[in-house]
């Protein structure tokens, strides 16, 4: 279920407040097993990427620098989606705007920036080569998130309190068939 509550007017707290709440009562549907919000979901049509500069990396004028895919994800969305943390952890309540700045990359990005070396505990900008960084703390494995056919592309996963955007995908892995609980998800977007 996608939605923009910014098109609703909604400022960003209260878009966060929206969000909490409709994942909590999600949740509690009957036939939800696990529900989370994120930006983007694998294969859909919204997309974001940047620049990443690995901290004691700094590239030469003659290296490019590398770009990778990013999404900004509830602390679910790894059960949801059954995407498997490899090494390290998945987010958690803790993660919010006050506390350090965290990410989780997949193999692929932990292969190009830290050859040979654990990624969890590293340190990355998608901002610039100075920084503000933010720490590893989970390896997922790589996933196919833009096309079937194309290899996996370098990828990080923010928590959504720690990279706000407006549009949020609503994801529920169910018990019973999805299409079922579209008139309940529906009335508690109403609400």
């Amino acid at each position: 279920v996608s939605l923009d509550p910014g098109l609703q007017g909604y400022t960003q707290p209260r878009a966060e407040a929206l969000c909490r709440e409709l994942l909590r009562r999600t949740q509690t549907l009957p036939g939800v097993r696990s529900a989370s919000i994120a930006f983007s979901i694998p294969l859909g049509y919204y997309n974001n990427g940047a620049p990443v500069y690995a901290e004691a990396q700094a590239p030469s004028l003659s290296h490019h620098v590398p770009g990778a895919s990013l999404n900004a994800v509830t602390p679910d969305y790894f059960t949801t989606m059954r995407m498997r943390i490899l090494e390290g952890r998945a987010f958690t309540d803790a993660d919010t705007a006050a506390s350090e700045p965290v990410a989780i990359v997949n193999q692929t990005m932990a292969g190009r920036l830290w050859p040979h070396q654990d990624a969890v505990g590293q340190r990355f900008s998608y901002k610039a080569a100075s920084g503000p960084f933010v720490t590893v703390v989970g390896l997922v494995h790589d996933a196919k998130v833009s096309n079937l056919l194309d290899a996996p592309g370098m990828y990080f996963y923010l928590p959504q309190t720690q990279h706000y955007q407006s549009i949020h995908v609503l994801q529920m892995r169910t018990s019973v068939p999805p299409e079922s609980l579209a008139p309940a998800v529906e009335g508690l977007v109403r609400q």
